[in-house]
């Protein structure tokens, strides 16, 4: 969560839990699965939160994971 927070708009208690945990898995899935493209993750990511969290928060899922790969290429 400590990884989370520099991205986020809000203090990370605010964001449901299904939310919070599709952004555990894609940030883990950008920093550390270097084989597996970042379009495929973003795609999975989207889709879950579409599926299983609140309206609309597949955008809020999206731009949090976009921010973490545009830090990651920066780095």
């Amino acid at each position: 969560s400590e990884f989370l927070s520099p991205f986020l708009d809000r203090d990370i208690k605010q964001i449901g839990h299904i939310e919070l945990s599709i952004l555990w898995i894609g940030s883990y899935e950008i920093l550390y699965c270097d084989d597996v493209p970042k379009t495929v993750i973003m795609n999975e990511a989207i889709e879950l939160a579409k599926t299983f969290g609140a309206d609309g928060s597949f955008q809020y899922i999206n731009a949090i994971l976009d921010a973490i790969i545009k830090d990651k290429v920066k780095s």
